[in-house]
């Protein structure tokens, strides 16, 4: 037991000193040994504190992406057996987050059906706010915006008044619920960019810690981009690096490193996008993200197809299409006919970039998404189609 209390000592000092990587490692350590310790009442509390550090401290580093799914199971196995509801509810809610931020929405589907029947009849409003969150979320990946947006509304209603959390897994359930407050109303419609761009302001304004900007500052990036609204991208661009220089927190860094790649594209600085794009996406991938990598792909294929590269943004476009078929995550489709609509335009074939276009207006509408129909109709005007005939 001393070996395990002295590799937690170490990983505490390791993540004072913003060594993350490390710190988790020293914890993973000390997890092994404590599950080796015995299977006592001690045993198994000192086991589950443990597994929670570690579980925190992977969230740090590679966001709910880091943790083995194994030992995620085991700490929720750990806390019914010892009786601690809100532990099993935050743990539940990390096992639910994890296939959400790897796009696997039909996987997440019955977990968050799961967790939605087991709490939405809590006492507790932040409970009961939890259960509405996370089918919130699972209806945005789906693509179901309108829906989304109901739900996201009543949790956000229920947490009115009630005081931040102290702990990191719950204020990280608060910031989840407002980002993608912010993110869905903008796509429904419901809320002007000016409005969106105050609201992650004032989050990000709000948040003390590093960790938490970071997120603030990604979601937000992954906000604005369906709407191309870049000004907006590099503001939060630039307040990402601030909370994260040195790109440690990888599920936020690879983002980051994305969305440079798209600025630099946006401004014509091609293949130094091209480049930090792949860099990006691949270590977002690496660390198990995957989380709006249809939208990322398909803003690539966007920029490249208005700087004249099509070969380039077909591709891109190609990769988008694919994560959809593989993933079934829909949020930011419309930009992905979008980007074939571009590219059609530009090889000459009109009929099909008409049926593209008319493609994911249909769906912005059946998905209630009518901020992204808007940037659909805008599209359509510029390639001289009337809106209306698509």
């Amino acid at each position: 037991a001393r070996a395990a209390d002295a590799l937690e000592a170490a990983a505490e000092v390791a993540a004072s000193r913003v060594a993350y990587a490390a710190a988790e490692e020293l914890l993973l350590r000390a997890v092994r040994l404590r599950q080796g310790l015995g299977t006592g009442p001690e045993e198994r509390a000192a086991e589950l504190r443990t597994l929670v550090a570690l579980l925190e401290m992977s969230q740090i580093s590679r966001y709910f992406q880091g943790a083995d799914a194994a030992l995620v199971q085991r700490a929720i196995d750990l806390a019914l057996d010892e009786g601690d509801t809100d532990l099993h509810i935050r743990l539940s809610w990390y096992r639910w987050s994890a296939l959400a931020t790897a796009a696997r929405v039909d996987e997440a589907g019955p977990k968050a059906r799961e967790f939605f029947d087991l709490y939405v009849g809590h006492e507790r409003a932040d409970v009961r706010a939890a259960a509405h969150q996370v089918m919130g979320v699972w209806n945005w990946g789906a693509g179901r915006i309108g829906e989304a947006v109901r739900c996201l509304d009543r949790g956000l209603d229920l947490l009115d008044g009630v005081p931040l959390p102290p702990d990191h897994f719950g204020a990280e359930k608060f910031l989840v619920s407002f980002t993608f407050w912010l993110d869905n109303h903008l796509m429904h419609g419901s809320l002007s960019i000016d409005e969106v761009v105050k609201g992650y302001e004032d989050l990000h304004e709000v948040i003390p810690d590093p960790v938490g900007r970071a997120s603030v500052c990604g979601f937000a990036m992954t906000t604005f981009i369906p709407f191309h609204a870049w000004e907006h991208v590099e503001h939060f661009e630039r307040l990402g690096r601030i909370a994260d220089p040195n790109l440690q927190f990888g599920f936020w860094g690879g983002q980051l490193r994305m969305h440079s790649g798209l600025l630099a594209t946006w401004k014509g600085q091609v293949d130094d996008g091209i480049e930090l794009f792949t860099g990006g996406r691949d270590r977002y991938l690496g660390v198990g993200g995957c989380s709006g990598m249809h939208a990322f792909e398909a803003s690539m294929a966007i920029l490249l197809a208005q700087q004249g590269r099509i070969d380039e943004a077909e591709s891109f476009a190609t990769a988008s299409r694919a994560f959809i078929d593989s993933r079934a995550e829909r949020w930011g489709e419309t930009s992905t006919y979008l980007a074939e609509a571009l590219i059609a335009d530009a090889r000459g074939d009109g009929d099909l970039a008409r049926e593209r276009l008319a493609a994911g207006r249909a769906l912005g509408l059946r998905q209630e998404a009518y901020g992204l129909v808007r940037m659909l109709d805008e599209a359509a005007t510029d390639l001289g189609i009337d809106p209306d005939t698509v």
